[in-house]
């Protein structure tokens, strides 16, 4: 009984993959520019290339250590003001207009600035 669930599991997922697989060809099809959209072969066959690659692997553990950089600064910055205006009523009321332009303000904004203004090394960690 378990095998046919894990086994119907497998074959939904499966499927799953097969259909979005089909939409990502048809719709690189239909654009026919790969600077947009590329060819799923294509990604699969760049993936391999980049995996045969040492450099890939420095990339990655690069980009992984700068993201976590990031999160760090990022959760001890947050833990810092948040003990400062959870007992300091005037540092709430200086932090809280700029929390909510933050909260108003959609992400990808944030990212196009960073974009913008950072060098490509200090983007993971912002």
């Amino acid at each position: 009984m378990k095998n046919s669930i894990t086994l119907n599991k497998f074959f939904k997922g499966l499927l799953a993959l097969i259909f979005w697989l089909v939409i990502w060809y048809a719709l690189s099809s239909i654009i026919g520019k790969e600077i947009f959209l590329p060819y799923p072969h294509s990604v699969i066959s760049r993936l391999f290339i980049n995996l045969a690659s040492g450099e890939f692997y420095k990339t990655v553990i690069a980009s992984l250590l700068r993201i976590l950089t990031g999160f760090i600064i990022g959760t001890i910055v947050g833990f810092l003001f948040a003990l400062l205006t959870n007992y300091s009523g005037i540092a709430q009321a200086i932090v809280s207009p700029f929390v909510r332009v933050v909260r108003a303000t959609p992400v990808v904004s944030f990212i196009l600035l960073a974009y913008l203004w950072l060098d490509n090394d200090t983007i993971p960690a912002f």
